[in-house]
This record gives structure tokens, sequence and C-alpha cells, in this order.
């Protein structure tokens, strides 16, 4: 009879551990209720996401169209390392603007500075103005190995400053390509027969 009794209180014990373990998962704690305090003023909020709403809309949402480049141009093309699918930064040589990928915006960005190594047309380090919004982007990378009319980007970085401070770092991979020049049509005229 005694192991019958504390097999059910166990039993009833585990019971109400697993229903306060549920509620606990389920219902949001209060604070014991006092005089004309309510439960909803009681309440323990979440952690606001709005905390990490800078960050987050500053992560590109998805990629830049393809660009094209005339025959004997260059440009700097980069990828999203953690989603090589998200094409986001693209430079053409000898311009003074970029097109980032800033959440779901494409923005256009004006050239504030640039110093590092020179790879091809481009410095290895360069800062940007957004043109239309307060966003100021600093772009480093490292180069890497030479390809056919161009060379790889071994490893990079954007960081993306927002208007309020906020910064968010985007690492990237990329590449250095140039449109190999057209070759020249034949100028002569045939002669006739």
């Amino acid at each position: 009879m005694a192991r019958s009794i504390r097999s059910a209180t166990l039993g009833l014990f585990s019971a109400l551990a697993l229903s306060a373990c549920a509620n606990l998962a389920t219902e949001p704690t209060q604070a014991p209720s006092s005089g004309a305090a309510t439960a909803a003023s009681s309440q323990v909020t979440p952690v606001d996401d709005g905390q990490l709403r800078p960050a987050y809309t500053s992560v590109p949402q998805r990629g830049l169209p393809p660009q094209i480049l005339l025959p004997g141009q260059c440009g700097l093309f980069m990828w999203s390392q953690t989603d090589v699918s998200k094409f986001i930064f693209f430079r053409r040589a000898g311009d003074s603007t970029a097109n980032l990928l800033i959440g779901s915006d494409e923005t256009e960005l004006l050239v504030r500075d640039f110093s590092g190594d020179i790879f091809g047309q481009f410095f290895t380090s360069q800062k940007f103005s957004a043109i239309k919004t307060a966003h100021l982007v600093d772009v480093d990378f490292e180069p890497g190995e030479d390809l056919i009319d161009g060379a790889r980007i071994e490893s990079g970085r954007i960081r993306i400053t927002d208007p309020e401070g906020w910064q968010t770092t985007i690492p990237v991979l990329g590449v250095r390509a140039c449109q190999s020049e057209a070759e020249e049509e034949n100028s002569e005229v045939p002669a006739n027969p």
C-alpha cells in the first residue's frame, strides 16, 4: 500500500511539474498582483526586436540586377559571402559612383576616399557615402589569384553605418573583371572581280 501511495504521489508530482513547465513556455510570467495592479501591466515581455532592426535592415535581402560592361571596361563585382547567390556591390572602373544593396533598396554611392594597394583599376580600401540617404559604406578586400581578364577577391568586407550610427559588417567575395576589347573589323573593302 505504501508503495502504491508513493508511486501515485510521484506520478502526481511529475504531472504537476510537467504542467508547470508547459505553462512557463506558453504563458507570460506575471508578478504577484497587489491592490489595483492589473496582470497586463505586470507581464514580462520579451526583448523588443527593434533593438536588432537597424542591423537587419542593412543586410541585403536580394541581389543587384546584372551589370553590363562595354568592351574595354572593367568592374568590381562582390557577392555576400554568407549567401553567394546575392550579388550586392558593383563599381565600374573610372566612375565616382558604385551600387550597393542596403536591405532591399539599390543604393547609389559616391566615392569619399580610397587607399590601400592598387588592384587593377581599383584600390583595396574604398569609402563611400550614399547619395540619397545618410549611410556611410567602407569596402575593404584582399586580392586573390589572377583570372583571364581580371582577378579574384580572396576575402573582404563591406561595413555599412546607418544614419543612427549602427554598423553592419557583411563578409564578401568577388572579382575584378574586364570586358575584352572587341576585335576591329577589317575596314578594307574587297575588290570587285
